[in-house]
């Protein structure tokens, strides 16, 4: 079906409602985004349309789908058009030295009663986990723990595991709520922000 965040989330939060526990090196990184946002400047990924990644997609305030097949979970997003295949086939597999990192990682599923449980890795460590900025590492683990509140409601534990930039893993809960089977996901071309291209120009008379 489709499902959208129940609340927009700027500024990701554990489930007791306490900030994320960053390391001196992640609260480095916090400080410098909000020196570079103090001089004017925006260093977001996604404002240069770099894919969201996992699972700041879902923390967008735009609708997303999600198919299920038998061999795999889709889902479907609005934002950048990304889309992300959660493998029900076996086990994560992470990658050596040489591995493919990715803005979304590599996830692999499997069923725990009426729970989907999603891990995910490699992961390119190039995007933010929120829009305040907390940051990611190459090395960053999450398991997503899904499940159906109700027949309007999803529920996403988020364990996020990152030595390089948190003392210690943390989780935070996201909210869905389903949306109207009419709702469609529009086409959405974030590159025409960046680009100042004289279409006009080439426009047959």
């Amino acid at each position: 079906g489709y499902w959208r965040i129940a609340q927009p989330i700027a500024a990701l939060t554990t489930v007791e409602g306490k900030a994320p526990p960053l390391n001196a090196a992640g609260r480095t990184v916090l400080r410098q985004v909000a020196a570079e946002r103090k001089a004017g400047r925006n260093p977001d990924p996604m404002d240069l349309c770099l894919p969201p990644g996992t699972p700041r997609s879902l923390t967008v305030d735009k609708p997303f789908a999600i198919a299920h097949a038998a061999v795999k979970v889709t889902f479907f997003h609005q934002v950048y058009h990304v889309i992300r295949h959660v493998y029900l086939d076996g086990p994560l597999q992470v990658t050596d030295d040489n591995r493919d990192e990715l803005w979304e990682g590599t996830s692999s599923g499997r069923w725990d009663g009426d729970t989907l449980v999603i891990e995910t890795a490699n992961f390119n460590g190039k995007q933010w986990l929120d829009d305040s900025g907390l940051p990611q590492s190459v090395a960053m683990r999450v398991t997503e723990r899904i499940r159906r509140v109700d027949a309007d409601t999803l529920e996403n534990l988020v364990t996020y595991e990152d030595a390089t930039y948190y003392s210690k893993p943390w989780t935070a809960r996201l909210v869905f709520k389903a949306q109207p089977r009419s709702t469609l996901l529009v086409e959405e071309d974030c590159a025409e922000k960046l680009l100042d291209f004289p279409m006009k120009a080439y426009a047959p008379e």
